[in-house]
């Protein structure tokens, strides 16, 4: 039987390393839709009052009698996003963008609409209270809990004194984390949060900076806006929410009347990937720090020498293409006409054998020789007129 030495063995799995773990890509789901229709609902999850239109999706009811007292979700159902690695205690970073229309009565307004992460797959709470947004079912002092938990950004257009919401207008952004008494809230002009609106959502898994920027464009009436809000919080997504996470929409009318749409949505995460395993570098460290080092540097010269031979042939199966190609030109070249003619007219180098070029140069003599160039020494030859004249 065959015996392996220690640095042989640690080259081995080096190489198996390099090969099975250093080229594994982040882990991560994304998804695009430029507008929606029935079609996705295979993707799309709908809960509730929720319902699909043509071109957008319904939060909460958009039928007349139906509106108000309205609960709703739309998720992405066809996986979940992997949050964080038990493993690694990773946690991914993700960027949201969205547009959508908020639609209120100017006399009587309902209570907004909110993305959030949850657990998967997505569950509309029973028995949501109105100012819940169709987060949780938790009474306004209570914060949820178990598969309850969520975070979320609310796009809130009523001010309910229950959850601490600014007594001082309508419309605001909050950062909710399990309970919708926010943990960080953006005041609005009342009725700002109406109309076309765009919102982008990002989470940087460095900074554990969660952020939301809203662009205002034409309101309910066709008016343009120019302008945008800005609100970011310090959020701990691996405390806060499980492995495995739904990312959505949900929205509530209470007793008004108000649309949530949904126009567009793309989304992607990225979740750094898990190290090698850990019996492989278990098997490395037993070798000892030499061993490695001089196993590394094996394993690193025969990749690039693997590396070297693969472009080598490559360019060596080209270049015998090529000298086949001349051949075959110089070959259908000979016939009749001017000798001198026929070489000015060559538009490539022609193969001379080793014989004619040790008599065009005397046996390479050194009175012959020109000069050193990069490639080798340059000689002066001069060709025999049989050669010229050959095919006469």
């Amino acid at each position: 039987m065959v015996g392996f030495s220690a640095s042989t063995t640690c080259a081995l799995l080096l190489l198996l390393i390099f090969f099975f773990y250093l080229p594994t890509v982040a882990i991560s789901l994304s998804f695009n839709y430029s507008t929606f229709s029935s079609a996705d609902q295979n993707a799309i999850k709908i809960e509730g009052d929720a319902s699909f239109s043509v071109g957008w999706v319904d939060i909460s009811a958009n039928r007349y009698g139906s509106i108000d007292y309205s609960n709703g979700r739309a998720s992405y159902n066809a996986q979940p996003m992997l949050l964080w690695d038990r493993a690694t205690g990773e946690v991914a970073s993700f960027t949201t963008c969205f547009s959508f229309v908020i639609s209120s009565n100017i006399s009587s307004k309902g209570q907004g609409m909110a993305f959030f992460l949850a657990g998967y797959p997505s569950s509309l709470p029973a028995r949501c209270p109105d100012y819940n947004l169709a987060l949780t079912s938790q009474s306004a002092d209570a914060v949820a809990a178990g598969d309850s938990r969520f975070v979320a950004v609310e796009f809130d257009t009523f001010n309910n004194t229950v959850v601490s919401d600014p007594h001082d207008t309508f419309d605001h952004i909050g950062i909710d984390i399990s309970s919708l008494r926010s943990v960080r809230t953006l005041t609005m002009p009342s009725f700002e949060l109406t109309g076309n609106l765009t919102a982008d959502i990002n989470y940087d898994n460095v900074s554990s900076i969660l952020s939301v920027t809203v662009w205002l464009g034409d309101d309910n009436e066709g008016k343009p806006r120019n302008r945008s809000y800005n609100l970011r919080s310090k959020v701990d997504l691996k405390s806060a929410l499980p492995e495995q996470v739904s990312v959505g929409f949900s929205a509530s009318t209470s007793n008004a009347i108000e649309l949530h749409q949904l126009h567009s949505w793309s989304f992607i995460s990225s979740l750094e990937p898990p190290p090698p395993p850990a019996a492989a570098i278990s098997s490395l460290s037993r070798l000892g720090p030499g061993v490695i080092a001089g196993a590394a540097a094996g394993a690193s010269v025969s990749l690039v020498l693997i590396f070297a031979a693969t472009v080598a042939l490559v360019v060596r199966r080209h270049h015998q293409q090529k000298m086949v190609e001349m051949d075959e030109y110089h070959t259908d070249s000979e016939g009749e006409g001017d000798p001198m003619m026929e070489i000015e007219m060559v538009k490539g180098p022609r193969r001379f054998s080793y014989h004619e070029l040790v008599e065009a140069t005397r046996n390479f003599a050194a009175e012959e020789k020109l000069g050193q160039g990069g490639f080798g020494a340059v000689y002066r030859g001069y060709l025999r007129a049989s050669w010229a004249s050959r095919g006469h």
